[in-house]
């Protein structure tokens, strides 16, 4: 379910002092919650927001601030980082938060039709980036945001 050495980044942002989230539209229940306690990962996160529990959908921003309200974060401050430019942007800057990081390969980057309205601040290509932009909480290494 981990995308490639996203669970060394997981584990990595949390160390450095980052609360983690998850927000999925997934349809199922157990899918998110089963992976996390395989693969040894739901101590760090202190929200887990599944759409099909909490009755809200992404794009709908309810789901992101209700996430921010258990992390004790406010929207600003936040960084999402999503694999869907219009699902995942939408709903987080109508939430209000600080940055989009969208997560891609080159080649379905090449296929999307950016506009002003989806454009994510910053585009990685491996989960590794994500300690170098985030080394220390609240610093961000802004020289090594990959943008388009």
């Amino acid at each position: 379910m981990v995308a490639p050495n996203g669970a060394q980044s997981i584990k990595d942002l949390y160390a450095n002092g980052y609360k983690l989230g998850i927000i999925s539209n997934l349809v199922t229940s157990r899918e998110i919650p089963d992976w996390l306690e395989r693969d040894d990962l739901g101590k760090y996160f202190g929200a887990v927001l599944l759409s099909c529990v909490e009755g809200i959908r992404k794009p709908d921003p309810a789901i992101s601030l209700k996430a921010c309200e258990i992390l004790g974060v406010k929207p600003e401050r936040c960084v999402y980082i999503g694999d869907n430019l219009n699902r995942d942007v939408e709903g987080t800057r109508i939430a209000g938060f600080g940055m989009f990081i969208l997560y891609t390969t080159p080649e379905k980057l090449a296929k999307e039709k950016i506009t002003d309205e989806n454009r994510p601040d910053a585009i990685i290509y491996d989960f590794n980036e994500l300690k170098e932009l985030f080394p220390k909480a609240p610093e961000v290494a802004w020289d090594k945001i990959r943008r388009i």
